[in-house]
């Protein structure tokens, strides 16, 4: 063999067998951990600070690595990654936990029981710098906090740190954790904390767990199966949308006891720009919001059982479980400026609701406004959020509402065809096409669901209403049509209506979202007939992307018909709370779900009946009855 190229084997032969990160690298989008395995990225150009590998125990090793952000004003500074290739038996994500200081836990409709599992949740620390001092003793943080150093420039600031988690059984595993800076955006972790916790959500929670979704899908495509086409959506223009400042500026200036009284408040766009770039730029250096606790160690009990092991030693961080994610831009969006697109879109939307401001003061103090009941509204409802000022919705609306009473062989009901005619003839004033069906057999409802289906187009927005019975057996919910007869298990799952299969069909057909509300959480109506088929209540469902879906009650719960022997209600608990507030105008649709499940808990509650209606959200974007 000639020399030159015995000198290139055995040079070629000591390069290593797989790309990966070295220290210092500068990377963006996403990363090569090994050959065919990446890491997606938060938005923005990202340097490797730190990489180290770790025994967790005498059969699990996973590597870590730090990244900070080149652009010191970055939404997003600091970024860690902690994963493993071997094959794990995975014990409970941490989306099971009961962490009283995690908030925005979501399992991104993934479950404990599936073959990949997604979590993610969120921690709010009062000041990062004091934070990063009290992990010293962490065997999980303690490396982390040293890599990035306990006095970045944004050491005295609130901090949102949110975990990202995703798995496959028997397979590898990653978690991803992000320091996210608020104090520009206008909001406060403690507070987006202690909202959530207290169902007060608002649309920057949707926003968020949104965006988290998307960076679970992504990393579930490029860790587990090498997918290079993942992608995350930018955060900062998240953040900024919902930003505190700028829609209290717009509430004050809507404010009703004002907007008939003063003359239209003028508004400089400009002015507007201007205060946008200097949130984003101002010293962050003093902190917001009352004091929150600190996460413990973000233990994430990817605890091993004797046929589970755990990914970290001690205080172990939930192993992978992933999320679903967005394309992310190639670099890190500057600051906001006059000229930041993101910048130019949000004064482009408070000029518009300057202008309808306006338009409804004008109507307001029209010599007929008094007269005008018409008019009232518009001149005294305060103006939404900027987010849920959305324009109205060109997309097709469909509706397809059941309600069945007249069961001819179980027990029948009373307000479930009630239900059914008021949810319809709502949804018809709020611009849906409504086909509604009520006491339909087996046939029949097989029939009209398979035409409903047959009209759903790429695009459309869907509804699906179901009053009446409904069972779970082995885990799969079914909704059952006026003729089941319920001689066996077996009998049940052939004629009746299999929920899923009724949320798949919807799925295939590319509606742009599906909501599907099942108020059927009635008592089992095989129990009076001595027929031990299935169990009261339905199960927990799993909602595809683009589908929210909606249980009149919670896993073997019964949902309430009446509040007493006085309640003259037509209609049961859940659907006239539903109905209460279908017309609300600027709430997003996952955000009323929430004021409903709200409600009808505490008018349960107050007659001594548990009732929590049971919301299952994979929604992409926001939506609304009335925009």
């Amino acid at each position: 063999m000639p020399i030159a190229l015995l000198l290139l084997t055995l040079l070629l032969g000591a390069l290593p067998a797989t790309a990966q990160p070295i220290r210092g690298q500068i990377v963006q989008q996403r990363m090569q951990l090994e050959d065919g395995v990446l890491a997606v990225l938060p938005e923005g150009r990202w340097r490797v600070a730190d990489i180290r590998d770790h025994v967790a125990s005498a059969e699990i090793t996973y590597r870590s690595l730090v990244l900070m952000a080149e652009d010191p004003a970055a939404v997003v500074p600091a970024l860690a990654i902690r994963y493993t290739r071997q094959r794990i038996a995975w014990g409970r994500s941490p989306c099971e936990e009961n962490n009283a200081y995690a908030f925005l836990v979501d399992r991104h409709g993934s479950l404990s029981s599936q073959l990949v599992t997604r979590c993610s949740r969120s921690f709010a620390l009062r000041r990062y710098g004091d934070w990063g001092r009290s992990q010293h003793n962490s065997t999980w943080w303690r490396h982390i906090v040293e890599a990035i150093g306990t006095q970045p420039p944004w050491a005295g600031e609130a901090v949102l740190l949110t975990e990202l988690m995703v798995s496959r059984w028997q397979g590898p595993g990653i978690w991803l954790g992000v320091f996210v800076r608020t104090a520009g955006t206008g909001h406060d972790p403690a507070k987006l904390r202690e909202a959530s916790q207290m169902e007060r959500e608002e649309p920057i929670h949707a926003a968020l767990r949104q965006w988290a979704g998307a960076w679970a899908e992504a990393n579930a495509s490029g860790f587990l199966d090498g997918k290079r086409s993942a992608s995350v959506p930018a955060l900062g223009p998240v953040l900024l949308a919902h930003g505190d400042a700028i829609h209290e500026r717009i509430r004050q200036a809507t404010d009703s006891g004002k907007a008939r009284a003063q003359p239209a408040p003028t508004f400089d766009d400009e002015g507007i720009r201007e205060r946008i770039r200097q949130m984003t730029e101002r010293d962050r250096s003093s902190p917001s919001g009352a004091p929150v606790a600190p996460p413990q160690p973000l233990p994430t009990t990817i605890a091993s059982t004797p046929a589970k092991p755990a990914l970290a030693s001690a205080p172990a961080v939930t192993p992978p479980p992933i999320a679903t994610p967005t394309p992310p831009p190639t670099s890190t969006p500057p600051p906001a400026t006059a000229t930041n697109p993101a910048v130019d879109r949000l004064a482009a939307e408070v000029s518009r609701l300057r202008e309808e401001l306006r338009r409804q003061q004008t109507q307001g103090t029209a010599p007929q406004a008094a007269a005008a009941p018409a008019a009232a509204p518009a001149a005294t409802t305060a103006a939404p959020d900027p987010a849920a000022q959305a324009a109205p919705s060109t997309a097709r609306r469909l509706a397809f509402v059941i309600g069945i009473d007249n069961y001819t062989r179980v027990t029948p009901l009373q307000n479930a065809r009630a239900d059914a005619r008021a949810i319809a003839e709502r949804l018809t004033r709020l611009g849906y096409a409504v086909t509604l069906r009520t006491d339909l057999g087996e046939r029949a409802m097989r029939d009209e669901l398979r035409s409903f289906r047959n009209r759903v187009q790429g695009g459309d927005e869907v509804l699906f209403f179901f009053a009446g019975h409904g069972v779970q057996l082995a885990g799969a919910n079914y909704l059952l049509p006026a003729d089941i007869r319920g001689d066996s298990e077996d009998q049940v799952r052939d004629d009746a209506l299999p929920l899923q299969k009724v949320l798949d069909e919807i799925q295939e057909r590319k509606a742009r979202f599906t909501l599907a509300v099942i108020d059927a959480c009635r008592d089992n109506p095989f129990r009076s007939s001595g027929r031990a088929i299935g169990a009261r209540g339905l199960a927990p469902t799993t909602a595809a992307t683009g589908q929210m879906v909606m249980f009149s009650a919670g896993a073997g719960q019964q949902a309430l018909d009446r509040l007493g022997p006085d309640d003259r209600d037509p209609n049961g608990l859940f659907t006239r709370v539903l109905l209460s507030r279908l017309e609300r105008r600027g709430i997003s649709i996952d955000r009323l779900m929430r004021e409903v499940r709200t409600e009808v808990v505490t008018r349960a509650r107050a007659i001594g009946h548990e009732q929590v209606p049971a919301l299952y959200d994979q929604s992409i974007g926001e939506f609304f009855f009335k925009p």
